[in-house]
């Protein structure tokens, strides 16, 4: 009997040592907007685990984990919901989906827990890449269906023999696959795209006889069947996005209260990306941003402040970036209550298709052009002559010679004319 007691104890010690390392990673994300964070991991906290806890600094929370025996699950729960809030937001890779007929949501939560068991590890092919169900399936609402996976990338070791072998663990992530009813579509709510790519063939390779369709909603391809009359040189893509996020997004209480920055590539050199910041509630009161809409640049990503009701006087604000590139991808910064991602993911969508199913006049789009880089010059000129004329007042209060100050002023007074 004495000889187990060594071995009860180095097995109590490795799990202190292991959860000391998850404390210690969940402090680092604590550095900064910690308050902020604290209120993140106790909302965490009370919704996933119905603890309600008096944690109000980084050393309560420690406290809190080291003497209330809490699982490993709970401590990578912390960490992942705060990596993913304050680093990587909220991000949604979509897809599409239709199931077979006689299919329903509940048909496919069986399928899922049928096809991926808990905790077994599926990969799609011959990598050292896998997905596994982290948890239980739920259906919300009767419309919408979550699933908790895994995802896990091992270094890909050779043998002496010449075979591939599992190495090292190299990444570790979780997240949640979300199935929407309403709009048929699936976000998969990891960060990265490979990521996103792999769970996707997980499912799909996996859970037999339950999709009729299940691929990546792809913009490229999606543009295609959207009608443009006329001969253009604008880019297809800009002039629906251009109606996108000028008009059909700021609809339905949903309005951009400001936009942040749009992501270009040149026409010719497809690699080339320019990112034009922004700043106003007109997108294209902007000079540069219509001269490559002119140019026939593409636009590749947008990010806005979207302003959206969620109640009868209630308004609540998030910051959008929606990048067209492959799968698109919805991803949410500075958001209150993540109860609204799917409200705001099938507003995004409805008005995205809307904008596709629309017919656009080559001739309208370009005049529409035209006035917003004449109205960008206008305003720049006006700036222009104000800074000019506080300039002028400056000269005239200097103490130059006569001769020196006319000939500064000349040349001050030639822009004003030109402008």
């Amino acid at each position: 009997m004495d000889t187990l007691i060594p071995e009860k104890i180095t097995e109590t010690t490795t799990e202190i040592v292991s959860i000391e390392k998850h404390i210690e990673r969940i402090k680092d994300l604590l550095d900064k907007e910690t308050d902020k964070k604290l209120q993140v991991v106790r909302l965490y906290l009370l919704m996933h685990h119905d603890v309600s806890a008096s944690i109000g600094s980084v050393e309560d929370l420690a406290s809190y984990l080291r003497t209330n025996s809490v699982e490993t699950d709970l401590l990578i729960g912390i960490f992942d919901v705060l990596e993913q809030t304050f680093s990587r937001g909220y991000p949604n890779f979509v897809y599409e989906y239709e199931l077979n007929n006689g299919i329903t949501l509940t048909n496919l939560k069986d399928n899922i827990e049928t096809c991926l068991p808990f905790e077994e590890e599926k990969s799609y092919n011959d990598s050292f890449v896998y997905v596994k169900r982290a948890g239980e399936v739920v259906v919300i609402d009767n419309t919408l269906l979550k699933v908790p996976v895994i995802y896990e990338k091992y270094k890909e070791e050779m043998e002496f023999s010449g075979t591939k072998a599992r190495g090292e663990l190299e990444s570790k992530t979780t997240f949640d696959v979300v199935f929407d009813s309403v709009t048929n579509l699936c976000y998969i709510q990891c960060g990265e795209r490979n990521q996103s790519h792999a769970t996707h063939k997980v499912f799909l390779q996996n859970i037999i006889r339950t999709f009729k369709i299940f691929s990546s909603f792809s913009f490229s391809s999606k543009k295609k069947k959207t009608q443009v009359e006329g001969e253009y040189q604008l880019d297809k893509q800009t002039i629906i996005l251009l109606d996108y996020i000028e008009n059909s997004i700021n609809q339905e209480g949903h309005e951009i209260n400001d936009y942040l920055s749009v992501a270009f590539a040149n026409k010719n050199q497809q690699k080339k990306v320019r990112s034009v910041r922004l700043s106003g509630n007109n997108l294209l009161d902007s000079y540069e941003v219509g001269d490559r809409v002119r140019l026939g640049d593409l636009i590749k990503s947008v990010r806005f402040q979207l302003r959206f009701k969620t109640g009868e006087n209630t308004i609540e604000m998030v910051n959008v970036t929606i990048d067209f590139q492959a799968t698109i991808k919805f991803q949410y910064s500075n958001l209150n209550n993540t109860l609204n991602i799917c409200d705001i993911n099938r507003h995004l969508i409805k008005t995205l298709n809307n904008s596709l199913n629309k017919t656009y006049s080559e001739q309208q789009v370009d005049a529409n052009i035209k006035e917003i880089i004449a109205r960008a010059k206008v305003r720049d000129s006006a700036f222009l002559i104000s800074v000019l004329g506080k300039v002028k007042d400056d000269i005239n209060q200097m103490t130059l010679s006569k001769t020196e100050k006319t000939k500064v002023l000349d040349v001050i007074n030639s822009y004003l004319i030109e402008g």
